[in-house]
């Protein structure tokens, strides 16, 4: 019982600190739920590759498309910053120049951001690379409607398995930041 009594007789005398610590307590509370708010106003955006068959039967092979979903609580702007697609040991840098507004729960489908054709199939198939696979880097530049800041970045890689009848995409790596 010292203890708590001895405790209750520095905040009775000091009674100025426990304010002052009162005050900065509150302070961190705010800026943490400040902090939280904005947070949660941040527009999440997934990737997913579409396949598609060429409609040119003389070139064959597959048009992949981008699906830009929205998994956050309020609509956002996007814009896609850089798609490279990588065959073997050729890179094909595509860009899309059109800004996205998306609501939650909402996929976009964007322009065309590779193809592969059959005799790419038929060069990776037959170890004609010295990287034989295909790869889709793609970054997505995000913000708040209203805001002409894009300040979010999603960056994902993806690897195709074109060596099937319909080509597999297997996620790398994503990044969010």
């Amino acid at each position: 019982m010292n203890i708590i009594q001895g405790i209750l007789f520095w905040l009775n005398t000091n009674q100025g600190v426990a304010q002052w610590l009162t005050f900065v307590i509150a302070i961190v509370a705010l800026i943490y739920s400040i902090h939280e708010f904005i947070l949660k106003r941040r527009p999440f955006i997934d990737v997913e590759i579409q396949v598609a068959e060429n409609p040119n039967k003389n070139l064959g092979g597959w048009l992949f498309f981008g699906l830009l979903t929205n998994n956050g609580t309020y609509p956002g702007v996007v814009k896609i910053s850089k798609t490279v697609m990588t065959v073997g040991d050729e890179s094909y840098p595509a860009s899309v120049k059109n800004r996205f507004y998306i609501s939650p729960g909402e996929g976009k489908k964007s322009a065309l951001i590779g193809s592969i054709y059959k005799n790419g199939i038929k060069k990776i198939k037959g170890h004609e690379y010295k990287k034989n696979r295909v790869e889709f880097e793609i970054e997505i530049l995000s913000g708040e409607i209203g805001s002409n800041n894009l300040k979010y970045k999603t960056r994902v890689l993806y690897q195709v398995n074109v060596t099937e009848t319909t080509p597999e995409i297997i996620p790398i790596e994503e990044d969010y930041s």
